[in-house]
């Protein structure tokens, strides 16, 4: 009996050893530095390395060459949601934000950030849980720098640290009530306070340098930075502002006649874009300078898809930008969500590899929890894809799923189903113009099944969480609150 019972005993030792070794799998002998560079407002048909033929983006290209690039990678449809998804690993109904906070004018802006700061409970305590947060307790010093896109700074001033960043140079976007610059002499936000004092510097120059002073400060330790990017997107909150500091003249940019109707895709935006491509490939310089390449893991993608108005050549076919856009109206749709999502780790990582496994900003929490050691928070939407980025195989993720107020979206690698239960056939139809027929395959049955079954897991909680929260941009009742804050 003796002999059995310790027999019992030495096979439960010897599973749970099993089991513990097995959940480490994925994790790494040594913490990787993480960058994760995020641009604003541009889809995968873009990038060359996509199949894009309207722009070069040689930086990113080769960050591609020298990692894996993610053929289905997907976000939300426009900006606030997906800041927020790829922080917390949580679709928008779960975050509250299902709509672009502020809407972009003043009043919007002000009456939301003030009444409500995202990611703050009513104490002013984070209720949220964040990459950062979950890499600052694995031992990760963390920075973030650019587009923060959450948080109204001279009324949350300590708002990134509560959300988990040591360090931090973020665009204050309004300050004592006024719009601020984006690119020319912008404010910082930095160290719980505005910088009004900056001059001629240009603001992703400002950015992009405070990162790489801060990667050389923290090389000998595991890092975080985070760079949501003010590039590319289109420059029309001031058009008079130069929008790149090479080949036109600052500070008086005249060129207006590129400001045609439409005229997203031309001279300016272009150049943005190469611009952004020249920072990108300075980020990456510094790190391969500074001798830490092989152990930091540099993931490069963007918080949406491109503007409607903007007309790019992707694999022979002219496409549309489809942010916030579907079919020629609002809504949430295929090169609204589709994004770049390239990840460069020369350690691990074989050269030049393609996957066309689904990947979601709600898997970025999840995957660097894993990689730190850290323990995976709970009720995530996201699944890790970190076994992928160590040549392991990675739980399949069945479907992504996008939310824009009312308008939902469930899609798999080819077909995807909207809240009206519209089923389109994305090999044939990018744009969603024209829903397939449900009954016409069985590949056309089955997939309307499945994705059914995906919208259903999200349909009921998204839209009550949307009329929750109301419409910030309609609701009647709050004009007279707005009114009275913007002539405070």
């Amino acid at each position: 009996m003796k002999i059995s019972n310790l027999n019992r005993i030495a096979c439960l030792m010897l599973s749970m050893l099993f089991l513990k070794v097995s959940g480490q799998a994925s994790q790494p002998k040594k913490k990787p530095n993480i960058i994760l560079i995020m641009v604003d407002d541009i889809g995968a048909e873009a990038f060359s390395c996509y199949g894009g033929e309207t722009y070069k983006t040689p930086n990113v290209d080769a960050l591609a060459k020298q990692g894996i690039l993610f053929e289905n990678a997907y976000a939300q449809s426009v900006c606030s949601p997906s800041r927020a998804q790829i922080l917390t690993g949580k679709y928008p109904f779960r975050t509250d934000v299902t709509h672009n906070k502020g809407g972009g004018s003043m009043s919007n802006l002000m009456y939301e950030f003030r009444h409500d700061p995202w990611g703050l409970d009513a104490s002013g305590k984070p209720n949220v849980t964040t990459f950062a947060h979950v890499l600052k307790k694995a031992g990760y010093k963390t920075a973030t720098a650019g587009k923060w896109g959450l948080a109204q700074f001279d009324h949350t001033p300590q708002h990134l640290e509560k959300m988990g960043f040591d360090k931090y140079r973020a665009w204050a976007r309004i300050y004592n009530d006024k719009f601020l610059s984006k690119y020319w002499n912008p404010c910082y936000w930095e160290d719980g306070k505005a910088h009004l004092d900056v001059k001629d510097v240009y603001g992703p120059n400002g950015y992009t340098d405070y990162l790489i002073d801060f990667m050389k400060e923290n090389k000998d330790k595991p890092f975080l930075l985070y760079y949501p990017m003010t590039l590319v997107h289109s420059m029309n909150q001031n058009p008079y502002e130069n929008p790149i500091p090479e080949g036109v003249d600052h500070p008086n940019f005249k060129q207006m006649e590129k400001y045609t109707v439409g005229g997203y895709d031309g001279k300016d935006f272009k150049l943005s874009v190469q611009y952004m491509d020249k920072l990108v490939g300075k980020i990456v310089k510094a790190v391969d300078d500074l001798g830490i390449a092989d152990n930091t893991l540099i993931i490069f993608t963007a918080d949406n898809g491109s503007l409607h108005q903007q007309r790019f050549v992707y694999k022979g076919k002219e496409i549309t930008g489809g942010k916030g856009i579907i079919n020629h109206t609002v809504g949430v749709g295929e090169t609204g969500t589709h994004i770049p999502f390239i990840v460069r780790w020369p350690e691990k990582i074989k050269e030049a590899s393609v996957k066309d496994d689904l990947i979601d900003f709600a898997d970025i929490l999840p995957t660097f929890a894993e990689l730190s050691g850290q323990t995976t928070p709970k009720d995530l939407d996201g699944v890790s894809f970190a076994p992928l980025l160590l040549g392991k195989k990675r739980k399949k993720k069945e479907a992504v799923f996008a939310q824009f107020k009312q308008w939902l979206w469930v899609r798999n690698k080819s077909w995807a189903l909207n809240q009206k239960g519209d089923l389109f056939d994305l090999r044939e139809d990018r744009h969603n113009i024209k829903p397939a027929d449900k009954d016409a395959s069985r590949a056309h049955r089955v997939n309307y099944k499945r994705l059914s079954a995906e919208m259903n897991k999200y349909k009921e909680d998204a839209l009550r969480t949307y009329e929750q929260l109301g419409d910030f941009y309609n609701e009647e009742e709050q004009q007279g609150a707005r009114k009275e804050i913007i002539h405070q």
